[in-house]
């Protein structure tokens, strides 16, 4: 216990010894740790934004006019059948209608121009939602047969498609571009905090051999330096994490509205999780931390 006490207070004797290099250093830390949890929340954000737009898509099975009930249930019964599908709704001509005119009440030339014609133009639909997106594309395969082309008109299939494979597309760059930034950063602070540390090593060199006179071993002038790394780290995810809250506060509503407000509040996900996020922060500090100091004491300390 004496000598773990020992090696603390030389840790922190070596962090405020030179202070300006340790406020610098601690400033690239919370700088790099930000930009990580920053990333990791617009990643959050982004997952939650395609899973709930992916849960709103579904295609529209548009039927013939003139289709019976049989060939309706035909269809059904076959879509039924498939392990893809989730759920079939079917929507009637006059329901369709409805459904058209609600939608488009604020429009009244569009209101006006349907209600001129003699019949209803709409046509009866099957909706249907798949398990998983990526099902879509058997569930319209299904009905490419020549059983039901005198009852199926169109699939549309190959819009959603397109939502769906740019939306995952959007998600998958941000993953990346999160990840690069992430790396990028972290060799930055690697690079601040491993310098620092060695300047540490140099203007103790006198102290060093002196310990290493009074038989001192090499664990206990090199954990000192771990210790001074660990603190960066810590003091740089505190900070962090008090500077993170008021930017989530603050960007929420503006998110909110850019997503059209979709429901998805980084607010509440970040109070629900505020102490992973914490421990997250401080984690990654630590890591960077230690990585830094143990680099620079296995490269310089041989040479004191």
């Amino acid at each position: 216990m004496t000598t773990l006490l020992r090696i603390l207070r030389f840790g922190f004797k070596n962090y405020f010894r030179n202070i300006w290099l340790s406020i610098a250093a601690s400033g690239i830390m919370v700088i790099t740790i930000l930009t990580i949890s920053i990333l990791f929340l617009l990643n959050w954000v982004g997952d939650m934004t395609l899973n709930i737009v992916k849960d709103k898509v579904d295609i529209s099975i548009f039927l013939r006019s003139d289709v019976s009930e049989s060939e309706i249930n035909q269809v059904r019964n076959k879509l039924l059948s498939l392990s893809e599908v989730k759920t079939i709704t079917f929507v009637s001509k006059e329901e369709a209608l409805r459904n058209f005119q609600k939608k488009h009440q604020e429009n009244s030339l569009m209101l006006s121009s349907i209600m001129e014609l003699d019949d209803n133009p709409l046509q009866p639909t099957l909706v249907v939602k798949a398990r998983y997106p990526e099902d879509y594309s058997a569930i319209a395969d299904h009905l490419q047969i020549e059983q039901f082309d005198n009852i199926v008109e169109k699939v549309n299939y190959e819009d959603n498609r397109d939502i769906i494979n740019k939306l995952t597309s959007i998600s998958e760059n941000l993953r990346k571009v999160g990840i690069g930034l992430s790396i990028v950063f972290g060799f930055v602070v690697i690079l601040v905090v491993f310098n620092t540390v060695r300047l540490t090593i140099y203007t103790q060199k006198e102290e060093i051999k002196i310990m290493r006179l009074v038989g001192a071993t090499n664990n206990f002038i090199r954990m000192p330096f771990i210790v001074e790394g660990i603190l960066y780290g810590f003091i740089g995810g505190i900070i962090a994490f008090f500077i993170l809250y008021p930017i989530v506060s603050y960007s929420s509503p503006f998110i909110n509205e850019f997503l059209e407000n979709q429901g998805i509040d980084i607010t509440s996900y970040f109070i629900e999780n505020i102490i992973f996020i914490i421990i997250f922060e401080i984690s990654v500090g630590i890591i960077l931390g230690i990585i830094s100091s143990y680099l620079a004491v296995r490269r310089y300390l041989r040479s004191v």
